[in-house]
C-alpha cells in the first residue's frame, strides 16, 4: 500500500496527473490517502518504471528506507529492495534532504511541530559531530 499526505497529492496533481489516483481511508499521522492499484501494483508502476518519478509520494522517495523517531533518527533499509548495493551510495546529506521533504509534505501543525523538534536534535547532534572531527 502506497500512502498519501496533502501535499503528496497536490504534487502529483501539479504534474498534470487528472484522473482519480488515490482514495481516502483512515488517516495514519499525516497520512490520509493511498494510490489505488490495479493487479495489486500501484496504477503509476508501468513497465517496472513509475510513471510519476519526479513527483513521486514521500514514502517512495524513502524507498528503501523506514525512518524511526526514538530520540533520534534511525534509518532501517527494506534488504528485500533489489537495488540494494547497486548504484550510488546514500550519503548523509542525502538522508537530511529526505528529512526535508517529510517536513514540507506533513500537514498538521502538530506533525510540524514534531519534525521541527526532530530537526533542532539533529542539527545539534551533526554540530557536536563535526566538532569532535
Amino acid at each position: 500500500m502506497i500512502l498519501l499526505t496533502d501535499h503528496d497529492v497536490k504534487r502529483i496533481k501539479e504534474e498534470g496527473v487528472r484522473e482519480n489516483f488515490f482514495s481516502k481511508m483512515n488517516p495514519i499521522g499525516s497520512y490520509k490517502y493511498k494510490i489505488k492499484q490495479e493487479g495489486g501494483l500501484c496504477i503509476f508502476l508501468s513497465d517496472n518504471r513509475c510513471k510519476i518519478y519526479k513527483s513521486r509520494p514521500l514514502i517512495c522517495r524513502f524507498y528503501p528506507f523506514t525512518m524511526i523517531e526514538d530520540d533520534r533518527y534511525i534509518f532501517m533499509v527494506d534488504t528485500a529492495c533489489p537495488g540494494i548495493g547497486k548504484g550510488k551510495m546514500v550519503t548523509k546529506k542525502a538522508l537530511v534532504k529526505l528529512i526535508e521533504e517529510a517536513k514540507e509534505s506533513i500537514s498538521d501543525v502538530e506533525s510540524q511541530n514534531f519534525w521541527y523538534n526532530k530537526s533542532v536534535r539533529i542539527n545539534r547532534h551533526i554540530k557536536r559531530g563535526r566538532e569532535k572531527e
